[in-house]
């Protein structure tokens, strides 16, 4: 039996994070069934299936993120890779940073903070957040 490695991108939805969210998912066609989902829409199943996850906002604390904050303040996800993106902001990393930190959740440590990675930029680091090499997949921007 086949086994279906799951990924899961949650976004503010906003600008530079939303288009972000869409190139991941697009890094990761054919590889990961993946799903994403608006912070605003986030319910903690969808935590479950997910080997690895990405997390992104434009700016620290979005309205959005309220549900999604708190629900992982209260989940241990030890084990699981996670990928942060922050485009253009600093101050936007270490929110995510402190958001996710009681999770226990495998952070990668680069952060994505460009707001539009190249093609080859964006396919290493997510790579590097699966822990995996991928030989003939593009990213379709």
């Amino acid at each position: 039996m086949k086994t279906e490695k799951r990924a899961l991108i949650v976004s503010d939805g906003t600008g530079p994070a939303a288009a972000l969210a869409e190139n991941i998912v697009a890094a990761l066609a054919g590889l990961y069934h993946t799903r994403l989902v608006r912070a605003a829409e986030f319910s903690a199943t969808d935590l479950l299936p997910a080997e690895v996850c990405f997390f992104g906002c434009t700016a620290p604390n979005p309205p959005s993120f309220a549900h999604f904050a708190e629900v992982l303040g209260h989940i241990n996800l030890a084990g699981r890779r996670c990928g942060l993106f922050a485009p253009g902001s600093g101050e936007t990393a270490g929110y995510l940073e402190a958001l996710v930190r009681d999770s226990e959740i495998v952070v990668h440590p680069g952060i994505m903070t460009e707001p539009a990675p190249g093609r080859e930029e964006l396919r290493a680091w997510v790579q590097d957040v699966c822990g995996e090499v991928y030989h003939d997949k593009t990213i379709r921007s």
